[in-house]
């Protein structure tokens, strides 16, 4: 089953729409030191400031303090492999759930200031200062970065002919790669509007 998500939800406004979402925006530099600034779409789907980033931290930090015993114990209660046989669900701990798995993120384009790329590692930093490093085993880190300049000039890149990407607010005359969709949604929460994503 697929997620609906709704970006701005429960908006007083009457308008759904008001104004234009804010665009990814910034500038590539290519492995061969070329540069190129224009909005951003990255992969098939992610072109608004508010569209999320996923991907997979390269290591598990914060166990770095427990004892070899402690980290046994964790890797024996690691969830493994499950099973539904109706309304009861079976988790097989106890013989396949022993590696600590490297946790998944999720955050706004927004978020990112900046990233590098260096041999299939991608360093993120936000505009708060922190790093977040991963490795292309996430979808939003193998697909193709396209940009289109404000001539409408369009190039198309994979991450790793990449050193970096410099995201920054798009000028007002920017092109964009189309609308969101918005609307309503009627839900067991009640009526929500904003961005559908």
């Amino acid at each position: 089953m697929k997620k609906l998500i709704i970006v701005a939800a429960m908006m007083m406004a009457p308008a759904i729409h008001a104004e234009p979402e804010p665009i990814l925006y910034g500038t590539v530099t290519v492995n061969d030191g070329q540069t190129f600034t224009g909005s951003i779409r990255w992969g098939k789907q992610e072109t608004f400031l508010s569209d999320i980033f996923n991907a997979q931290k390269i290591e598990t930090v914060g166990i770095e303090h427990l004892s070899k015993q402690e980290r046994s114990e964790l890797q024996d209660h690691q969830p493994g492999p499950q099973v539904n046989l109706g309304n009861v669900q079976i988790t097989f701990k106890s013989l396949f759930g022993k590696e600590i798995e490297p946790p998944d993120f999720s955050v706004h384009f927004g978020a990112i200031k900046y990233m590098a790329i260096d041999d299939g590692v991608f360093v993120a930093t936000l505009h708060d200062g922190t790093t977040i490093i991963s490795n292309d085993n996430a979808n939003d880190l193998t697909g193709a970065v396209q940009l289109k300049n404000r001539q409408g000039e369009q190039r198309s890149y994979d991450l790793d002919d990449l050193k970096h990407i410099e995201f920054s607010q798009a000028p007002a005359d920017a092109l964009t790669w189309g609308d969101g969709i918005y609307g309503t949604i009627t839900t067991d929460s009640g009526k929500l509007q904003g961005r559908v994503m």
